[in-house]
């Protein structure tokens, strides 16, 4: 049995106005999920693009680190990005390190921040050398849940032969700390670097600061040629342009 409407006006309601509030319910439903697909995109290529400038910043880290270390007469041994875990370890007792140094970034409920250091057990060298380290990177970082712990149970603390400064420098999933991470490498290189220093009892030293260029010597006056004529009204016509914007000149013949 097919139903129709015998009236315009069913359940209390004119049934053109029900019609016009779904289609209007529907439109602004739709213009909803469009608007959070935008946002969900754009978080994807906030997400994709940090990540990437983390990846960056690690790496700058890492160099800033050995060049420090370098500059205050540590031999260091900088293992390549994208090895494992058990290459490096391997690489690091074949170099015959006093000290091996791993630096992660930490990751929990995006709201955490703090820089935690790990080492083999308390005491020990390894606990040493976290402590040094800590001494120079914590009070530098802004995070507040900072800690040294005994974790033998991470791979690059117990399968070293060196004693281990394991360091978790802030939380990526932050972003407020995350984008400090990127833009503090350097910084939390040398850092790094000033406490090894301290353990190993090599004397840091820090960058040079760049000196200026120096000035040129002289008047400080500077001469530039604005043309060359081959006719002098037309030398002239120049001079008193520059002269009109403010500026002194003359006319320097040159006779063949």
């Amino acid at each position: 049995m097919e139903n129709t409407f015998k009236s315009s006006v069913f359940g209390g309601f004119n049934r053109d106005d029900v019609i016009r509030y779904i289609e209007k319910t529907s439109l602004e439903s739709k213009q909803q999920i469009e608007a959070l697909e935008q946002e969900s995109d754009g978080l994807c290529r906030e997400n994709a693009e940090l990540r990437d400038k983390l990846a960056a910043a690690e790496r700058e880290r890492a160099e800033a680190e050995a060049a420090a270390l370098r500059r205050s007469g540590v031999e260091v041994q900088l293992a390549k990005f994208g090895t494992s875990m058990a290459q490096r370890c391997a690489e690091s007792n074949a170099f015959g390190a006093d000290v091996h140094n791993c630096v992660h970034t930490n990751a929990f409920n995006g709201k955490v921040t703090g820089t935690r250091l790990f080492c083999f057990a308390v005491p020990g060298k390894g606990y040493d050398a976290c402590k040094a380290v800590f001494a120079e990177l914590a009070p530098l970082t802004p995070g507040t849940s900072e800690n040294i712990q005994a974790n033998s149970r991470l791979y690059e603390v117990r399968t070293p032969a060196a004693p281990t400064a394991y360091v978790e420098c802030e939380f990526h999933d932050n972003p407020e700390t995350a984008r400090w991470i990127v833009q503090h490498t350097t910084e939390i290189g040398e850092a790094i670097a000033k406490g090894l220093c301290r353990y190993l009892g090599a004397a840091y030293v820090p960058a040079q600061a760049e000196k200026p260029a120096p000035q040129p010597k002289g008047d400080g006056l500077f001469r530039v040629q604005v043309g060359a004529f081959a006719n002098r009204d037309n030398a002239e016509k120049m001079l008193a342009r520059l002269k009109k914007a403010g500026f002194t000149g003359f006319i320097a013949e040159e006779r063949s």
